[in-house]
């Protein structure tokens, strides 16, 4: 039996407005006729106050990135070149039911995705910690407790969006080559994404240690879209050119081994602008600044190539990614050891476990 089925339409859209959660509204239409009905009836309304509502796409640029997105699903929509394309995102989406269902459905996607990808770099964390000697720098017991702290705002923030983004270029690209049929130039312009959506390298590698995670969870993905046999850089976005491109997913459907995973859950509310929150940066409104971890991480690399005769360095940054090292907060780091506030030396161990050939100074 349906437990919709006797609620006054008014009240289901104010619980379906309200949720703020994709995915469980998604699985709720699914399930119930009556929901579904009354999302037809309101979708406009419904998927405006559900980004409103959702703690990441209240976000403005995450908003942007949801109705560019929503732009795209348009059948009839016809963009020339990129500016085009900008011009359109420009004038306000008319929301019908599939452009709705089409933001619900993204929407939904990403935080399947997002669950999945910190969770992965979290278990990652936790078992190179756990590789550590229990003598080394002061133990690995207490950085795993550290490790193992529910995720913060800042965190799957950060995480999301990569993931925005990521679909954003990939849809975006898609409609360029196979609906719109951009000429060389054009697509080169739309490959330049981190340049036109002004994001800096100190966060493009954001995208770059998201792609990673993708990529072990079993999506096909092309790190350079003009290369496909190109493969993960093992260097760090910092040091490459603003017009590189990010990482083109053709499908961003898990395989079947990874879809059925139950490990979803809610993004947290964003946390109250305190003294506390202020001094780690962990309140929305330091959401793009630069941090001192990840500045730090780049810094370290250089020194130790520069310093230390190893086989490895800092600057390889493919078994960082998987453990989210720029998705962290600075707290994360702080209790873990791991940054220069609290002498960094924990940092070094790591290295060790990453790899063995690394010799400490």
């Amino acid at each position: 039996m349906d437990s919709f089925e006797k609620l006054p339409p008014e009240v289901i859209q104010q619980i379906l407005a309200n949720i703020g959660d994709f995915a469980g509204i998604e699985n709720s239409l699914l399930a119930s006729r009556r929901l579904n009905a009354v999302f037809q009836a309101q979708p406009t309304r419904i998927i405006q106050e559900l980004i409103l509502s959702n703690p990441i796409t209240c976000m403005p640029e995450i908003q942007k990135l949801c109705y560019n997105i929503g732009h795209l699903s348009i059948s009839s929509l016809q963009c020339p070149d990129l500016e085009h394309y900008h011009q359109t995102c420009e004038d306000p989406l008319t929301l019908g039911y599939t452009e709705s269902r089409h933001i619900l459905k993204i929407g939904a996607q990403i935080q399947r995705l997002a669950c999945k990808c910190l969770s992965i770099m979290r278990e990652g964390l936790i078992k190179t910690l756990d590789n550590i000697p229990a003598d080394s720098i002061s133990g690995p017991p207490l950085q795993i407790q550290n490790a193992s702290q529910p995720f913060t705002w800042t965190e799957e923030y950060r995480t999301y969006w990569a993931l925005w983004h990521l679909h954003h270029y990939s849809h975006l690209r898609k409609a360029a080559t196979q609906r719109w049929n951009w000429n060389e130039s054009s697509i080169r312009e739309l490959d330049a994404y981190n340049t036109w959506s002004e994001i800096d390298y100190h966060t493009a590698e954001r995208l770059w240690t998201v792609s990673a995670v993708l990529s072990d969870l079993g999506l096909t993905l092309n790190w350079l879209p003009n290369d496909p046999e190109a493969e993960e850089p093992a260097q760090t976005i910092w040091p490459a050119p603003e017009e590189t491109s990010i990482a083109f997913f053709p499908s961003f459907d898990l395989p079947p081994t990874q879809s059925q995973d139950s490990s979803l859950w809610a993004t947290p509310d964003p946390p109250e602008d305190t003294e506390l929150t202020s001094a780690w940066e962990l309140a929305p409104r330091h959401r793009a600044p630069r941090h001192w971890h990840v500045a730090y991480l780049y810094l370290s690399g250089i020194n130790l190539t520069r310093t230390v005769p190893a086989c490895y360095s800092l600057t390889n940054m493919k078994p960082w990614r998987r453990l989210g090292w720029v998705i962290w907060d600075g707290w994360r780091h702080y209790v873990k050891k791991l940054g220069p506030k609290r002498g960094g030396a924990y940092l070094q161990a790591v290295q060790v476990c990453l790899d063995p050939c690394f010799q400490l100074p």
